[in-house]
C-alpha cells in the first residue's frame, strides 16, 4: 500500500511551496497531501508521514494524528542558485538577514553560517525594530518586510529541503535502492550539501524547535506570535513571567490580554502602547506579519513597566563600565591629624543626605577624592559618578557634554546624537571640578537644572527628568566672585547648601609621614629613609599640597639610591627651600666650610681651624684665621658646628648637614 505524505503548515504560502517542491523530488506516484492547521479541523490528518514546516505545530497535532504516523521535522538548505548569489555577496558592513519569523530567520543566519560565510548578520521579522545604520538586506524572498532604509537587497530565494529530510522520507517508503539512490543524486545537484546543519550549530541531536526556544528564551521581553485569529503559536518564557501565567498556546490573546485588541488587526507597526493587565500596566508594540504580500498573523512584544525602569537603571549603571566610578571611600582617605578627622566626620555626614555641596580647597589638597569618597559613602554608589573639569572645556563645547545633543543638532555633530552627562549620571553624583570658570550662561543653565531636575539636549524639545546630585569644587573665592559680579549669586547659595573646607598641607603637618609611607608603598618602594628628611618636610610650606608630597615621594622612589637622602630630593624642591638661605646666612665661604666638615666626618678625622685654612686655600678661598675663628662662631651660634676646645676640632651638626644638603 501507497504511504500517503503530509505537509504540515501555519499559512498556504508556505505548504503550497513545500509541496510543489516534494512533488518535483519524488516525481509521479506518490501520494501527497498538505495542510494549513489554521484552517482545517485537525481531525481530518489522516497521513502516514507528516512533515512539519516547524516544530512548534508537534505539540499542536500530535494527538490528532495516528500513533503510526512517522513525523519529520523540515530541515532547510539553499539551492545553488541561492548559494552563487551569497557568494557574490562582499559586504564588511552589518547586513539585515529579513525573513518572517524568528525561527526561519535564525535558522537561515544558522545555515549561512555553516556553509562558511564571514559576514554580519543580524536578524530581522516582524516586530523587531529596524536599526537606521544598516543598508543591507538578505532576505528568502521577503522583500516586503524589508526596512525602508535599508538601500541594497539580496533575495536569494525560499529554501528548499535539505538531503537528510528528503532521506528520512524515502526511508519510510516502499522503494528499490537503485529507485531511492536515483531519488538522492537527482535532487543534490540542486542543492548545497551541507554537511554541518542548523542543529550542528547547537548540538548535532537538538532540532529547530529546540534552537528557536532557546533563542526566544534569551530575550527578556516577552514574545507573542499569533496567527489570523488571534491564536497564540509561540509564546516565551518571559512573556509567561510577565502575565504570571505558564497555559497560554492555543489561547485567544484577547482572552488572556483583553485591553490589547485595539492594537490587532492593523496594518502597521503599533509601537510602545500603555496596556493595563489586571493591576499593572504593561507596554506593547505589535506588528503584521506577512508572508507574499498576505497577513499571517501578529508578533506581539511586551514589557513591564516596572522592569523598563529597573532595566534603565541598570543601562544608566552600566555607562559606569567606561570609567564613570568613583575611586575611594571615606576610609581611604590618609591622616590622623585631628583637622583631617573633623572633615571626614563632616563628609559622612555630608553623604546621607541628597543636598548640593561645595567643597574648596587649595588646588592638589584632593578635592575630587573627597567628592567620590561622598558618593561611594551615599546610597548612590550604584550608579555612576561622572567629574567634569570645567576649566579644561571650551566653552562651545561645556552644553554639548552636560547636556547631550540629537542627530543633526549641529556642525560635527555625531549622526547618532550623544548622551549627556546629567543623563549618564541619573541616580548618581556629577562631581564640578572649578566651577568658577563656568560662563555665566552655562550658569544660569546649571541653576535650571538643580531647580527643576530637568536638562533638554541640544536640538529637541522633549523635556527629561534627571536625577542627580551635584558636587562641586573650587580654589577660588566663590563669594568674592559673586560680589564682582563673575558668579551668579543665586547659584552660589543653590551650590553652598553644605560648604566642605579640605585643609592645606601645612595646617596638617602632622599627616605628611603618614602621606609619604603610604606613597612610598603605593610606588612599591621599601628604602630606609635619613631621619633629617621629615624634619624638611615639617619646614617646607606646601604650596601644592598632598598632590606635591606624592610627587617627591613617586620621585624618590625611583630616582634615589638604596637609602632615600636629602641629597636625593628633586633640585627643584631643594630649591625652593634653599631660598631660605638668605634668611640663615650661609653664605659661598660658608658652605665651603660646612662641606670640608662634613668629608672630615665621613674620613672621621678631627679638623682645627689651621687644617681648615688649608682645606679651603686648596679650594681657591683664601681668608685669615681672624675671619676663620668668626665664620665658625656665626655657624656655631646657628647650630651648624660644634667648636671643640683645644685639639678636639671642630664638628659639622644634623642642622649643618640640612643646610648643606639643600644647598647643594
Amino acid at each position: 500500500m501507497n504511504k500517503i505524505i503530509g505537509i504540515g503548515a501555519l499559512n498556504d504560502n508556505t505548504r503550497q511551496f513545500y509541496h510543489e517542491v516534494l512533488d518535483g523530488v519524488l516525481g509521479e506516484g506518490f501520494t501527497i497531501a498538505s495542510f494549513n492547521f489554521n484552517k482545517i479541523d485537525r481531525s481530518a490528518i489522516d497521513v502516514d508521514i507528516l512533515l512539519m514546516s516547524t516544530p512548534l505545530m508537534i505539540n499542536l497535532v500530535r494527538k490528532h494524528l495516528k500513533p503510526s504516523t512517522k513525523i519529520i521535522p523540515i530541515r532547510r538548505t539553499f539551492t545553488n542558485k541561492s548559494f552563487e548569489l551569497l557568494k557574490m555577496i562582499d559586504v564588511k558592513e552589518r547586513i539585515y538577514l529579513v525573513n518572517n519569523g524568528i525561527d526561519v530567520t535564525f535558522e537561515t543566519i544558522s545555515s549561512i553560517y555553516s556553509l562558511g560565510f564571514d559576514l554580519e548578520l543580524y536578524p530581522f521579522y516582524p516586530g523587531v525594530e529596524p536599526i537606521d545604520e544598516i543598508k543591507v538586506a538578505i532576505t528568502t524572498n521577503e522583500v516586503h518586510l524589508i526596512p525602508e532604509t535599508v538601500e541594497t537587497i539580496y533575495n536569494i530565494g525560499h529554501m528548499v529541503y535539505d538531503v537528510d529530510t528528503i532521506l528520512d522520507v524515502l526511508n519510510e517508503l516502499s522503494l528499490e535502492p537503485s529507485e531511492r539512490e536515483e531519488i538522492i543524486q537527482r535532487y543534490q545537484k540542486t542543492i548545497v550539501t551541507v554537511d554541518r546543519g542548523v542543529s550542528s550549530l547547537i548540538d548535532d541531536n537538538v532540532y529547530v524547535q529546540q534552537e528557536k526556544n532557546t533563542i526566544v528564551n534569551l530575550i527578556n521581553e516577552g514574545v507573542i506570535e499569533t496567527d489570523n485569529e488571534g491564536h497564540v503559536i509561540m509564546v516565551n518564557e518571559a512573556s509567561k513571567k510577565i502575565l504570571s501565567a505558564t497555559d497560554l498556546m492555543g489561547k485567544s490573546i484577547d482572552e488572556i490580554i483583553p485591553d490589547i485588541s485595539r492594537f490587532l488587526g492593523n496594518a502597521r507597526y503599533i509601537s510602545d502602547q500603555l496596556v493595563k493587565y489586571h493591576h499593572e500596566k504593561l507596554i506593547v508594540s505589535t506588528k503584521p506579519i506577512y508572508v507574499f504580500n498576505q497577513k499571517v498573523g501578529d508578533m506581539i512584544i511586551l514589557r513591564n513597566v516596572t522592569e523598563i525602569k529597573r532595566l534603565e537603571d541598570m543601562v544608566r549603571k552600566e555607562l559606569s563600565l567606561s570609567g564613570h566610578v568613583a575611586k575611594y571611600t571615606i576610609d581611604e582617605i590618609i591622616g590622623e591629624s585631628k583637622l583631617i578627622r573633623r572633615v571626614k566626620s563632616l563628609t559622612e555626614k555630608m553623604a546621607v543626605a541628597q543636598s548640593t555641596i561645595l567643597i574648596t580647597g587649595e588646588s592638589g589638597t584632593g578635592k575630587e577624592l573627597f567628592a567620590g569618597a561622598i558618593h561611594n559613602a551615599s546610597d548612590r554608589a550604584k550608579f555612576p559618578f561622572l567629574a567634569i573639569n570645567c576649566a579644561a572645556l571650551p566653552e562651545n563645547l561645556v552644553e554639548s557634554e552636560l547636556f547631550g545633543y540629537e542627530t543633526g543638532a549641529f556642525t560635527g555633530a555625531k549622526k547618532e546624537g550623544k548622551i549627556g552627562l546629567f543623563e549618564q549620571a541619573h541616580h548618581g553624583t556629577l562631581f564640578f571640578d572649578e566651577i568658577a570658570e563656568l560662563s555665566l550662561g552655562m550658569q544660569s543653565r546649571l541653576l535650571r537644572v538643580l531647580q527643576e531636575s530637568e536638562i533638554i539636549r541640544i536640538g529637541s524639545t522633549k523635556i527629561r527628568r534627571v536625577d542627580v546630585r551635584i558636587i562641586a569644587a573650587t580654589n577660588r573665592d566663590l563669594h568674592a566672585l559673586a560680589r564682582e559680579g563673575k558668579f551668579r549669586w543665586d547659584l552660589y547659595y543653590r551650590l553652598n547648601v553644605f560648604p566642605l573646607t579640605v585643609p592645606p598641607l601645612r595646617e596638617r603637618r602632622e599627616d605628611i609621614p603618614v602621606l609619604f609611607h603610604h606613597f612610598l608603598r603605593e610606588f612599591k618602594s621599601d628604602k630606609a629613609i635619613d631621619e633629617g628628611l621629615f624634619e624638611i618636610f615639617q619646614e617646607y610650606t606646601w604650596p601644592g599640597n598632598v598632590r606635591e608630597l606624592r610627587n617627591i615621594a613617586e620621585y624618590l622612589a625611583f630616582m634615589s639610591e638604596e637609602r632615600i637622602t636629602l641629597e636625593g630630593l628633586p633640585y627643584t624642591f631643594r630649591r625652593a627651600i634653599s631660598q631660605r638661605g638668605e634668611d640663615l646666612h650661609v653664605g659661598e665661604e660658608k658652605l665651603k666650610i660646612l662641606t670640608i666638615l662634613k668629608e672630615k666626618l665621613e674620613s672621621r678625622e678631627k679638623v682645627g681651624r689651621m687644617s681648615l685654612l688649608r682645606a679651603l686655600e686648596a679650594r681657591g678661598v683664601f681668608v685669615t684665621e681672624r675671619e676663620i675663628r668668626r665664620m665658625l662662631e656665626e655657624l656655631r651660634e646657628e647650630n651648624y658646628v660644634q667648636v671643640g676646645v683645644g685639639k678636639q676640632g671642630t664638628r659639622i651638626t644634623q642642622e649643618g648637614l640640612k643646610v648643606l644638603s639643600l644647598s647643594l
